[in-house]
C-alpha cells in the first residue's frame, strides 16, 4: 500500500468569529456551536492520541514578522530523513467550529469540532501527516488567509521537495483552495508547479451565494446581505478568470489553470443529502471548469469530474464506500501521472502524450 501524507489546516475560532458572523448569517442551530469557545481559550485543548502507532511532533511556521502558524506532524511510523512520500494532501477546512470533516475517534475526548481528535480517521485517506494551524492575529481577511496558506504550501514544498501536492477543500475550504491556486503564478520554480490535483467536497461557489442559499426567502432581510459581504471567496470567478487569461497555445499562468488542464484535473464531490450547500453549486463549478478545459482544446485526460455520494450529508461523505473509492482512485491517478512525468513519458507530441495517458488510464482505471 502506498503511503500518503496529509496537511490539515484550520483556524482558531477567535480569528474567525468577527468577520464570519458579520458577513455570513447562519442558522440559529449552527450559532450554538460558537458557545464551545466561551470563555476565550476554552478550545485550547491538549492533544491526546489513543493510538500507539501514531507519533506526534509539533511544528511552527513563521509567515512574516508578526504571524506565526503552529501545527503538528502526525506519523504512523518512525519517519526518517530518507522517507519520501509519493504525494502530500493539503487539506483546507475553512473553520473548524462549523465543519466536521472527520468525526473524532473517541467520543469520550469531548469537543467534536476540534480536528485534533480526528487523527485515527485519517487512515481512510492518508497515512502520516496532519497539521492544525492557528494564527496569532485577531482580525483576518482574504489576503491574510491566502498569505498563510501560501506560507504553508511553501513549507510543504521545502519539507517534501520531491512529492506532488493535492489540495483538498471541504465546504468553504474549497472556495479558499480555488482562490489560493488562482493566486499562484506558474513557473519552473514556482509553488504552482508542485500542485498536481484539486478535490472539492461540498464547496461553496461564493459566500454571497451561500447567504441566499441559507436564507432563500426574499421577505427576510438576510437575503439581501450577500453584496455587503467583505470576504466573498468567489470560486466561480476564480475559475472563469482562467478562461479569460489563457488562450492556446500559451502555457498556464496560474496553478488553478494548470490543475484544470492537466490530468486528472479537478474532482468535485457532492453529498446527495447535503443540508447546507445546494447541489447546484457543484454543478456550476463543474460547468465552469469544463468550459475552460474544452475551450483550450486540451487533449490530455477527460477534464473535471463530479461525483454525487448517495445518502451522504454535508459532513458525512467520507463514511461512504464510494467516497473512499473515488479518493483512492484520484490520489493514485495523481501519483501515477507524477511518476509518468518524472520518467519522461510526457515528452514528445500531444498525440504521443495522449497515447501514453490512455495506456496509463487502462492501468489505473481512472481517466
Amino acid at each position: 500500500m502506498v503511503l500518503y501524507q496529509l496537511a490539515l489546516f484550520s483556524r482558531s475560532q477567535s480569528h474567525l468569529m468577527r468577520h464570519r458572523l458579520a458577513s455570513t448569517p447562519r442558522r440559529l442551530s449552527l450559532l450554538t456551536s460558537l458557545l464551545g469557545g466561551i470563555p476565550i481559550g476554552s478550545r485550547s485543548e491538549e492533544l491526546r492520541v489513543n493510538d500507539r502507532e501514531i507519533i506526534v511532533n509539533e511544528i511552527a511556521i513563521q509567515n512574516g514578522k508578526s504571524v506565526k502558524l503552529s501545527g503538528i506532524i502526525v506519523s504512523r511510523f518512525r519517519a526518517t530523513e530518507s522517507t519520501v512520500p509519493p504525494l502530500v494532501v493539503m487539506y483546507l477546512q475553512g473553520e473548524s467550529i462549523l465543519i466536521d470533516f472527520f468525526v473524532h475517534a473517541n467520543h469520550s475526548l469531548g469537543n467534536a469540532g476540534n480536528p485534533l481528535h480526528r487523527i485515527p480517521k485519517l487512515r481512510l485517506l492518508v497515512e502520516t501527516l496532519m497539521g492544525s494551524f492557528e494564527q496569532e492575529v485577531k482580525v483576518v481577511a482574504v489576503a491574510d488567509f491566502l498569505s498563510d496558506y501560501t506560507a504553508v504550501l511553501e513549507w510543504i514544498s521545502t519539507a517534501y521537495p520531491h512529492s506532488p501536492v493535492v489540495l483538498y477543500g471541504h465546504s468553504i475550504g474549497g472556495s479558499i483552495a480555488m482562490n489560493l491556486l488562482g493566486s499562484l503564478p506558474t513557473g519552473s520554480t514556482s509553488l504552482a508547479s508542485r500542485v498536481r490535483g484539486l478535490v472539492l467536497e461540498n464547496a461553496f461557489t461564493s459566500i454571497p451565494a451561500m447567504v441566499r442559499a441559507v436564507y432563500p426567502s426574499k421577505w427576510l432581510p438576510y437575503y439581501y446581505l450577500g453584496p455587503l459581504v467583505f470576504d466573498k471567496w468567489d470560486a466561480l470567478s476564480a475559475i472563469r478568470q482562467c478562461g479569460l487569461s489563457l488562450s492556446p497555445p500559451m502555457a498556464p499562468s496560474s496553478a488553478l489553470q494548470n490543475v484544470i488542464l492537466s490530468p486528472p484535473s479537478i474532482l468535485i464531490i457532492n453529498s446527495e443529502n447535503d443540508e447546507l450547500v445546494p447541489s447546484q453549486m457543484g454543478e456550476q463549478m463543474l460547468d465552469a471548469a469544463s468550459k475552460v478545459h474544452q475551450e483550450l482544446s486540451n487533449p490530455l485526460g477527460t477534464g473535471p469530474r463530479r461525483v454525487v455520494i448517495p445518502g451522504a450529508l454535508h459532513d458525512g461523505a467520507f463514511t461512504k464506500r464510494q467516497w473512499r473509492e473515488e479518493i483512492r482512485a484520484y490520489i493514485a491517478g495523481v501519483a501515477a501521472i507524477d511518476s509518468y512525468r518524472k520518467c519522461g513519458f510526457g515528452k514528445g507530441t500531444n498525440e504521443d502524450r495522449t497515447l501514453n495517458l490512455k495506456s496509463l488510464a487502462e492501468e489505473h482505471h481512472y481517466f
